[in-house]
């Protein structure tokens, strides 16, 4: 199973969610890798001083296109390069799209599911969610009017800030997004 973390905006958490979705998985036992397709290489970074038990790879194009087997593939994807995130979304099963609750992210949101209209399943994943906002709540009602199905949010906190580099041993909400996904891709 392929999994595309996009947006065509930087800073909504796509590595730190590919990251601790991957943990979830190792966790539960599934051969789990992190293909990491963003030439900055966060997730590469992480990986180098982290004791993570899964396999983070260097991702590109071509490379994207190669079947993950029995294995979970979380694919981390850079803010704005058009083609790996055309590819990235064409070679996954679902695509997640991070975003936070406020007016550029979702402005960059939008654009990314306006892009991704003829591809595979998405879902929204809203991260640093504050759910008790008007704008948490303005978008999950902006989302629901355009039928796009939404992941359980992670909720704002500290931590994520600190983990980086860091084996994710507080995994902060991301086991529901686990579930969710592994419920809907069996369905």
């Amino acid at each position: 199973m392929k999994i595309a973390l996009l947006n065509t905006k930087g800073g909504c958490g796509k590595t730190t969610s590919a990251i601790y979705l991957a943990q979830v998985a190792a966790n539960r036992g599934h051969t789990t890798e992190v293909w990491d397709s963003d030439p900055q290489a966060t997730a590469s970074r992480w990986a180098a001083s982290a004791d993570l038990p899964f396999e983070v790879v260097p991702a590109n194009i071509a490379t994207l296109q190669k079947p993950a087997g029995d294995k979970y593939v979380f694919i981390d994807t850079p803010p704005g390069n058009s083609q790996i995130l055309t590819a990235s979304a064409e070679a996954a099963d679902l695509i997640i799209i991070p975003t936070m609750a406020s007016m550029t992210d979702m402005d960059r949101t939008w654009a990314t599911l306006d892009a991704l209209t003829e591809v595979g399943p998405m879902a929204v994943l809203v991260t640093s969610a504050e759910t008790n906002t008007r704008a948490y709540r303005g978008l999950v009602e902006a989302l629901d009017a355009a039928e796009i199905p939404m992941l359980p949010p992670i909720r704002k906190r500290s931590m994520f800030r600190e983990a980086w580099g860091e084996t994710p041993s507080q995994l902060w909400g991301y086991t529901a997004v686990l579930d969710t996904i592994e419920e809907a891709l069996t369905a």
